[in-house]
């Protein structure tokens, strides 16, 4: 119980990194070609649906090996016996007679939503973030050839907005080992943060580069790119700080717990279209 930030701080590391690898692996190799026409034939469309295909069977295989192979289970009577050695009862009543470990798991959930929804927010936006193109007119949208020609320009920058991005998520994965390590001297070093004084400290420092990123612009805009940098590096171990700390002292419901908190990255299914201009027109005759 003492490790499990650091476990899953690990995992998700290995996750960072098959991010930046993939997206390496897309940029110069799948779909190198996508960045470079201006206009996409049928053969470039067929080798983009060899390539998900190729996806596709492979997580089919994974599936049916994970499915075959005899894995250990966890109970839920172990679970619920692993919560005797919390220094708190989770069961407490607490503010309304809900328990405490209702409350933990409830504001996980609502944590979770909203920081994975900022974090593919700023995914979503990184190009106009730091190549804005213009206020596009009414009606019109960029087309997918128009960013791909785009993101390969640098129009002031040191590095294309592509190979800004691969930077910035190589900081995201970085800082989710550097937590995994701290994770792992917090329960016999008593100087070490607790994970819960990381997610405070990371959860702070994510807010202010947020801010700092939408406020500032620079006249080179280079200088952005630093709190960008920053903003992926603390926001990196959120999640997986915030799932574990919110598992913990749910005892027996510990499975739905966690299927809770994995619900509970639905966040960017709504925040990034609150940013539109056009979200608020369509909710402007329930005003008027």
């Amino acid at each position: 119980m003492d490790y499990a930030e650091m476990r899953l701080c690990i995992a998700q590391g290995f996750q960072g990194v098959a991010t930046v690898v993939s997206g390496v692996l897309a940029e110069k190799v799948f779909f190198v070609t996508l960045s470079t026409r201006e206009t996409i034939g049928a053969s470039t469309l067929i080798d983009v649906q060899w390539t998900f295909l190729a996806i596709t069977l492979l997580c089919v295989g994974l599936a049916l090996f994970f499915y075959y192979m005899p894995l250990p289970e966890v109970t839920d009577a172990e679970m619920e016996n692993s919560t005797r050695y919390l220094p708190i009862d989770p069961k407490k009543r607490s503010f309304f007679g809900h328990q405490l470990r209702t409350w933990t798991l409830a504001l996980a959930v609502l944590g979770q939503w909203t920081y994975v929804a900022g974090q593919e927010t700023m995914s979503i936006f990184f190009h106009d973030i730091l190549q804005p193109i213009g206020s596009p007119t009414p009606g019109s949208h960029p087309t997918i050839i128009t960013r791909a020609i785009t993101s390969r320009s640098t129009d002031g920058l040191s590095l294309a907005v592509d190979d800004i991005f691969l930077v910035a998520r190589s900081a995201f994965a970085l800082s989710r080992f550097l937590a995994a390590i701290l994770a792992y001297f917090s329960p016999t070093h008593p100087r070490v943060p607790q994970p819960r004084t990381i997610l405070n400290i990371c959860t702070g420092l994510s807010i202010i580069t947020s801010v700092l990123i939408a406020a500032i612009r620079p006249s080179n805009p280079n200088h952005l790119t630093i709190p960008v940098f920053f903003f992926f590096f603390f926001e990196g171990p959120i999640w997986p700080l915030i799932y574990t700390l919110g598992l913990r002292g749910q005892g027996s419901r510990t499975k739905r717990a966690a299927a809770f908190l994995t619900m509970g990255a639905s966040g960017p299914s709504f925040w990034p279209f609150v940013g539109k201009p056009t979200f608020f027109h369509s909710l402007y005759p329930f005003y008027a």
